[in-house]
Parts: structure tokens; sequence; C-alpha cells
């Protein structure tokens, strides 16, 4: 598995806002997707791959507040993300339209900005709780955080 070479694939995936294709195409890591959903057929480069964050990229990227032991075990056993994922766009109506919703936002996130998070969650009003200097495993740094949050949103709506 070599650094993805399709200009448009790192294009379309830069398009979608994924900020570890900003960070720099050698650092996304593809393979030739082996087979396409029936259903859908996506024209674009980053739909016929599988896209990881490389093992020296993922610490800093995807698991910054874990210890260097934990992190390279996420970065080794990391399920890679197909192209399409990255601007697929949502089919049928969207649960948080009308229910109750919360968002445990990643402080330190490098992977969804957290001024993506914030907006998100403002758009669908979300009670929001930030967990400051939290990677993009917010759940798995602060599990504390991450089960106060999940009790509260089973108290408020019960």
């Amino acid at each position: 598995m070599g650094p993805c070479a399709s200009k448009q694939g790192v294009a379309h995936a830069q398009r979608a806002g994924t900020p570890w294709v900003r960070a720099g195409p050698a650092r996304l890591r593809c393979r030739p997707r082996l087979r396409r959903p029936a259903s859908r057929i996506d024209s674009s480069a980053a739909a016929g791959a599988f896209c990881r964050l490389d093992a020296e990229s993922s610490r800093g990227h995807f698991a910054g507040d874990l210890p260097a032991e934990e992190a390279a075990l996420f970065a080794i056993t990391q399920r890679p993300a197909t192209g399409a994922a990255l601007g697929e766009p949502a089919a049928g109506p969207q649960a948080w339209h009308t229910i109750p919703n919360y968002n445990l936002i990643s402080g330190a996130d490098r992977i969804i900005p957290p001024a993506a998070q914030e907006f998100m969650a403002q758009r669908s009003g979300a009670t929001v709780q930030v967990v400051e200097g939290a990677s993009h495993l917010v759940f798995v740094s602060h599990p504390g955080p991450t089960a106060a949050f999940i009790d509260r949103a089973a108290r408020e709506n019960t």
C-alpha cells in the first residue's frame, strides 16, 4: 500500500474537508477498492479507494492524547475509510431533526476540527460538551467525561 497517486482522489477528499488530506497527500494511504456496492456507482477517483492515515501520522492526527503504545495499536488496527465516505450525501431523513441529540466535542481533534464539530452541533440543536485537549479518540482517551455525558443524555431523555 503506497501513497494515494490519484490527484483527482486527493482533490475530492480536500473538497470534502478532510483535514488529514490537507496535511499532505503523502500521509494519505490508499489501495484499490476490491469491490463496489452494486447500488451506487461513483465516478470520482477517491470513491474507488480505501484510505487511511499511515502509522507515522496517525498518532499526531488521530490519537494525539493517547500513550504511544496505545496510539500505535489504533494505527495498525484502524479500518480504512472509503473515499466515497468523504463526500457521500446523507440518504433519507436525519434523526437529529426530530429527537434530542448530544455532541461530545474533541477540543483538539485534528481529523474533524472542533469548529466544524461546533457548527454541526449548533445546526442540529445539540446539547454540547467540549473535552479540551481531546483527540479524535475522545471516547478512548477520556472515558470518564464520555460516560458521564452518555449518562446525562440517558437521564434527560427517559
